[in-house]
């Protein structure tokens, strides 16, 4: 175990699995890193014993952010696991004490920041010093004996103009009558249509998602961790995500339009570790609409289709209501006739005699 005491850095070794458990068991706070309470890893014959409050940041010469990134480079590095638990190749961590490390690191990049300023302000007084230098010596030349005439000048006489290249080039016609086009030959650049014109990512990979459905993407392609930044593309859509990486001097490399459900394009994000990998955090779009939430989408159509059959049959029914007392009334309309001369005959005509 080697102690850089001044920076508060520990670096240990890890040789079996039953360390990862103890080391994982040991971390929390914030970033999943820190170590929360003393941590003793090893044998009998090396043990290790690391103060709380150091943080994990390097697993071998990888900087890590959190714990499932932590584990995977452990997994990484470990190589094969024999039967007694035994990793094929230890692994090195190191652990910091991120406030001295922070401190330190800030008061270098003061320190530096303020060099650089003082250099860039030393540099600025000499070039201002010595454009005045030559201001002051082209003004010198040009007042001369500070006489009111001015200055003798040479005029030298320019050169023969050259021929004029475009009387032999027959697209070019000057005086005379036209030439058709289509008779001289056409100097075209054809592409080789045997070659693709892009060409596919494959070394890449998916990992896991998260229980909100988030996922990353991780590409370690050497043509596309090593490419300038402007010349890659991601882009994200409703429904998907694509990469484009342009490589001068060859094909294009892509991957995708890539099907992955609703995306939230504003919150999903890349970048590019030059020379590692680069990441691609693809962020689920949050509509309201997970498993068991009683919004979720089927659940709403459900809904709304029931409500639909309900105010139907309200309406049906009051249809049916209104068509039997339309019946009715039909019914008392039809025999008011006959009541009408039931009542004339019997009563009527019997008071007229």
């Amino acid at each position: 175990m080697v102690d850089a005491s001044d920076m508060g850095t520990v670096c240990i070794r890890i040789k079996y699995k039953r360390d990862i458990d103890t080391l994982f068991d040991a971390l929390g706070g914030e970033s999943g890193l820190e170590l929360v309470k003393d941590l003793t890893l090893g044998d009998a014959d090396t043990m290790d014993l690391i103060d709380a409050q150091k943080t994990l940041m390097l697993v071998g010469k990888e900087a890590v952010d959190n714990a499932e990134q932590a584990r995977e480079e452990i997994a990484k590095q470990h190589g094969l696991i024999g039967e007694n638990g035994r990793f094929q190749k230890s692994v090195k961590l190191a652990f910091f004490n991120s406030a001295a490390v922070r401190s330190s690191v800030g008061s270098l990049a003061h320190n530096i920041k303020q060099k650089d300023e003082e250099k860039k302000k030393k540099e600025k007084e000499e070039q201002e010093a010595e454009e005045a230098r030559k201001e002051a010596e082209e003004d010198a030349k040009d007042i001369g004996n500070l006489s009111y005439y001015p200055s003798k000048r040479d005029w030298v006489v320019p050169d023969t103009i050259q021929p004029d290249a475009r009387l032999e080039d027959e697209r070019y016609v000057a005086g005379g009558s036209p030439k058709c086009l289509e008779a001289s030959p056409a100097n075209k650049i054809s592409r080789d249509k045997t070659r693709p014109e892009w060409r596919p990512i494959t070394k890449y990979m998916v990992g896991e998602a998260d229980k909100l459905g988030n996922f990353k993407v991780y590409i370690e392609d050497p043509e596309v961790v090593n490419a300038d930044k402007d010349n890659v593309k991601v882009e994200f859509r409703s429904q998907s995500y694509k990469v484009r990486v342009e490589v001068p001097g060859a094909e294009p490399l892509i991957l995708g339009p890539v099907d992955c459900g609703q995306v939230d394009m504003r919150r999903s994000s890349w970048k590019v570790s030059a020379g590692k990998r680069m990441t691609i955090s693809v962020v689920k779009a949050d509509n309201g609409y997970r498993a068991g939430d009683p919004t979720n989408m089927a659940e709403m159509m459900a809904a709304k289709d029931r409500e639909a059959a309900k105010a139907k049959e309200e309406k049906d029914k009051q249809g049916e209501q209104g068509g039997g007392y339309g019946q009715v009334l039909m019914s008392l309309v039809s025999i008011l006739p006959v009541l009408a001369s039931f009542w004339y005959f019997n009563y009527g005509s019997g008071s007229g005699r």
